[in-house]
């Protein structure tokens, strides 16, 4: 019994340095919980993992079983699955690596160059570059900054961190979702609207003037319950949306 034990040690920390040690398509994954994914999870809604890793907290790779992020508890399902499989569908020889980094409730402030959530997605970019190639950031921000005193200033400072991240990393494609519009009757707890509209005006007036940039439309798309986080079955339709964004750049 022992022996079968440490035999099944072996294997599986073979299985897991194969797997870094395999040159993959790398996605950094950036912004607050929209990306990082609240939607629930059951069996009949998870996403096969065939050829999908993650990078995990300890910067060790693992099979891409969700919730891919690990930034708060309420982590569920989210756009990544949808995103990752599809483009693993597309070339059958490939490999894909996501690198979570997203956070709940976060500013723009927090992403922008020398931020601190800056500073650690760059450095878990560059770990996993050790393991292939970053080939596009995705990005989903803007319910923390939707508000009249920050909304204005939002789009200088994103366009700002687009620079910032490609001086470090390169200059891949970058694609950034919209905001919901369920967000119309949504409030916060003070009482305001979620100015969704301006982030999301903000998001395309960017379009032709950044390089490589997308904007992946939003409509059509429901929350769950708390009318602030996309539900599962939306997430899964945007991962798709942000896979065909990013086609559309090649």
């Amino acid at each position: 019994m022992r022996a079968l034990l440490i035999i099944m040690m072996v294997a599986f920390c073979a299985a897991k340095s194969f797997a870094a040690a395999e040159s993959m398509d790398l996605y950094l994954l950036v912004g607050q919980s929209n990306m990082a994914g609240r939607g629930a999870l059951k069996d009949v809604n998870r996403i096969n993992a065939d050829r999908i890793f993650k990078l995990d907290a300890n910067g060790e790779w693992q099979r891409a079983e969700e919730p891919i992020h690990f930034d708060k508890k309420s982590a569920g399902a989210g756009l990544a699955a949808s995103f990752a499989r599809t483009m693993a569908d597309k070339n059958k020889d490939v490999k894909i690596g996501l690198i979570p980094c997203a956070v709940g409730g976060t500013r723009i402030d927090r992403w922008v160059e020398g931020g601190d959530l800056w500073l650690n997605a760059v450095k878990r970019a560059k770990t996993a570059l050790k393991s292939g190639k970053l080939r596009g950031i995705l990005w989903h921000q803007g319910e923390s900054d939707a508000t009249l005193e920050r909304a204005p200033k939002w789009g200088a400072k994103f366009e700002s961190m687009i620079k910032s991240f490609r001086r470090e990393l390169g200059e891949v494609p970058f694609i950034a979702g919209e905001l919901g519009g369920y967000l119309e009757t949504y409030k916060s707890k003070n009482g305001n609207k979620v100015l969704w509209r301006e982030i999301n005006s903000q998001l395309h007036g960017w379009k032709g003037k950044i390089k490589d940039y997308r904007v992946v439309p939003a409509n059509g798309l429901t929350p769950n319950r708390d009318n602030l986080h996309f539900n599962t079955e939306s997430l899964r339709i945007f991962g798709l949306r942000y896979a065909e964004a990013f086609d559309s750049i090649k």
